[in-house]
């Protein structure tokens, strides 16, 4: 490397050449960047007002306990293992109750409900995301794992799998396609990088049968 008076760096050829190197060989181990697209997910409300979810993509789905969030993510695996896909459900807040999956429409065998221990939790929702196995990947929580988002946002590509995440309040550092509130009866969307023109949809219908903590 030649350093000249100013801001200029000019490279040598021999080492030109093994920077185009090496950033071949990222790009090999990469691959190919995917391009996000909306899915449909069955869920009318969605699908009518914000033209569904992305996909590859983080999605991040805010609200208190109680607010219907879990409900939100109940419908739209309801509607995945109607059409026999896969769902895997990593709950890493330990107050996911299963025996409510069936009042909700879930197919509860197609669904992979996974309780890491912490130290393990964000190698574990890499894996399952990165699998290609499941369209959708819920994750309830993510206390203690600021860091995850971005190789998670890759793992997506990777698998082409819409991550769900369930949180009480927005973390920026997740560098999230979509991000959605839970506010009332309502869905309201506080960012969206693929710009969708409605901003608000009503939630799903909670089932008679259901439980309060959804």
């Amino acid at each position: 490397m030649f350093m000249w008076e100013g801001c200029m760096t000019v490279n040598a050829p021999s080492e030109v050449s093994s920077l185009e190197a090496l950033r071949a060989r990222v790009r090999q181990l990469e691959g190919v960047r995917v391009h996000t697209r909306r899915e449909r997910t069955g869920v009318p409300s969605i699908d009518e007002h914000f033209g569904g979810l992305p996909r590859p993509a983080l999605v991040e789905l805010n609200g208190s306990p109680g607010s219907g969030r879990t409900r939100v993510a109940l419908s739209i695996a309801a509607q995945c293992t109607q059409r026999q896909e896969r769902v895997a459900w990593v709950d890493l807040e330990r107050d996911l109750y299963p025996p409510a999956f069936e009042s909700f429409g879930v197919v509860s065998r197609r669904v992979l409900v996974v309780r890491p221990t912490h130290d393990r939790a964000e190698w574990a929702v890499d894996q399952l995301v990165r699998s290609g196995c499941f369209p959708v990947v819920v994750v309830s929580g993510m206390a203690g794992m600021r860091r995850a988002g971005p190789r998670w946002s890759r793992a997506c590509e990777l698998g082409r799998c819409t991550v769900l995440i369930l949180r009480n309040a927005p973390d920026r550092r997740i560098p999230a396609t979509l991000r959605l509130q839970t506010a009332g009866d309502s869905l309201v969307v506080t960012r969206d990088r693929t710009n969708s023109h409605q901003r608000t949809a009503p939630l799903p219908v909670c089932p008679m049968a259901g439980d309060p903590w959804v």
